[in-house]
């Protein structure tokens, strides 16, 4: 993440957490350099590589409207779809990625 600022002090996340995240259909963990480590759900296979492929790519976009004067660091970043949507965090080493259902059953 050379482009990102990323809070070193962060508390490493359990990527097992992601799956009870609620309403979730898939999710993804990306390295560093943007390769999936792991996938689950709707994220398996070459949808998930797409969107893991393209998240990253926005993650790396994003470090131009960060504030570096104010050591600005990015901490969650949410895209939004009519009926679903994708949650991504970060730690030094890893991107956590969630997609959701946003149509209550």
């Amino acid at each position: 993440f050379d482009h990102i600022s990323v809070q070193k002090s962060r508390l490493k996340m359990d990527a097992g957490a992601l799956r009870t995240v609620n309403g979730q259909t898939g999710t993804l963990v990306l390295d560093i350099n943007g390769q999936v480590l792991s996938a689950t759900g709707e994220l398996r296979g070459t949808s998930g590589e797409i969107a893991a492929e393209t998240i990253y790519s926005m993650l790396q976009d994003s470090s131009s409207v960060l504030d570096a004067s104010q050591k600005e660091e990015l901490q969650r970043m949410t895209i939004t779809f009519p009926t679903y949507d994708y949650v991504v965090t970060l730690d030094a080493e890893q991107v956590y990625v969630v997609k959701r259902s946003s149509v209550q059953d």
